[in-house]
């Protein structure tokens, strides 16, 4: 995905343009003042229900030992 930086005048001067680059090429704008980065405009992500995500998984995993199990022991604290 392209990300694209741009100043306030120029993304004020084609505000059009820009909007639609982010519509239909998922591109991120970087909008800067000088030289300092101060908003992005990207594209709207849904988030996904955790059956979309994982539902092609289910019944496909298999768990060695009780995963409801503490593993303190294996991690050493230094």
């Amino acid at each position: 995905m392209a990300v694209l930086k741009v100043t306030k005048i120029d993304l004020t001067s084609n505000i059009q343009e820009y909007l639609w680059r982010v519509e239909t090429k998922g591109e991120e704008l970087i909008v800067t003042s000088g030289e300092e980065s101060i908003f992005i405009i990207k594209p709207y992500k849904s988030k996904q229900t955790a059956d979309a995500v994982f539902g092609p998984f289910r019944g496909k995993v298999d768990y060695a030992g009780n995963i409801l199990d503490q593993e303190t022991s294996e991690w050493l604290e230094t």
